[in-house]
């Protein structure tokens, strides 16, 4: 069993509940409204400080 195990484990875990968080990248700069997964959607957040 190597050291990683459990964190893959518990990775599975999340996933398999729908729990995993994914990033998504912006296709277009910063702004009001800005394109993410090939649509303009509005932006109503800065960054991503509290994770």
């Amino acid at each position: 069993m190597g050291n990683l195990d459990f964190l893959e484990r518990e990775l599975e875990a999340l996933e398999g509940v729908g729990r995993l968080r994914t990033l998504r990248w912006l296709e277009s700069p910063m702004g009001g409204r800005v394109k993410i997964g090939g649509r303009e959607v509005v932006l109503l957040c800065s960054n991503d400080y509290l994770g």
